[in-house]
């Protein structure tokens, strides 16, 4: 059964990894408690996990993403105080199917 899943993430401009079950989806971001929190559906949670790699960076900021990695997708914005942080999910471009 389908279960949604919180991980903290840290506004820090390196590579994060958040350790998921395998087919899990990370869906959104927040602010909550002055942390960024990441909110993720674990379509099946056995005990087979994945690092997921993201980062957190503010706005304005150059990103420090290694050579291998790249992109995948925006997760969300989200403000704490007067900044402003954004969530990047990535992926190691060594294992596209391309």
């Amino acid at each position: 059964m389908p279960v949604i899943h919180k991980f903290r993430v840290l506004p820090i401009n390196e590579v994060q990894h958040i350790e998921m079950p395998v087919g899990s989806e990370i869906t959104s971001v927040i602010e909550q408690h002055g942390n960024v929190m990441v909110y993720g559906l674990i379509n099946c949670p056995d005990n087979q996990t994945e690092k997921i790699p993201v980062m957190c960076v503010g706005t304005g900021w150059e990103l420090n993403i290694p050579d291998h990695l790249s992109i995948r997708r925006a997760i969300g914005t989200v403000k704490i105080g007067h900044l402003v942080w954004h969530v990047l999910e990535l992926e190691d471009i060594d294992q596209l199917p391309f």
